[in-house]
């Protein structure tokens, strides 16, 4: 969103918007790409936790395993393109929306925490605080979105994709 002061000058918070929105979009991909290449490498912590859930068959595990850090990596670094930041965003919401219906999911069941979402450091943390870090990331994915749908709404002629500047 553009705002042209009296004097013809763009408003300095504008500017300060459209940096901090790019500041948090690449935090967002960081922390995807990181959990991504982290069960890539590592793939046996995450495996553990997707047996320990007992809600897959055996044959969708290696698939799941392999795919969810592709699909986190893609995910991410698709966010910081700007043409594409928008769909990313969305398949994130998606991921972490699931994401955290698992994590209720062991807490219920009382199922030893380890998601496996950074490999081996996932399984220090209790599911209360796996919970709140995953709703402040559904928090920011939506504030993501809500910034390129208002972007849409008051500049004509743009698409819906994230920009870092106009």
């Amino acid at each position: 969103m553009r705002t042209i002061t009296a004097n013809g000058r763009r408003d300095t918070s504008d500017k300060a918007e459209v940096i901090l929105m790019r500041i948090l979009i690449i935090l967002l991909a960081s922390i995807f790409v990181v959990a991504g290449v982290e069960k890539w490498i590592d793939p046996a912590d995450f495996e553990a936790s997707l047996i320990r859930l007992e809600l897959f068959p055996d044959g969708m595990i290696s698939p799941v395993v392999v795919g969810i850090p592709l699909l986190e990596i893609v995910l991410g670094l698709m966010c910081l393109v700007t043409s594409t930041s928008r769909r990313a965003i969305q398949g994130l919401v998606v991921l972490t929306a699931l994401y955290t219906l698992l994590l209720s999911y062991e807490w219920l069941r009382g199922i030893e925490v380890g998601c496996g979402c950074f490999g081996a450091q996932s399984g220090h943390w209790p599911h209360w605080a796996l919970l709140l870090r995953n709703l402040g990331l559904l928090l920011l994915e939506v504030r993501l979105l809500r910034q390129a749908w208002l972007q849409c709404a008051t500049e004509p002629g743009t698409t819906t994709e994230l920009r870092s500047d106009s």
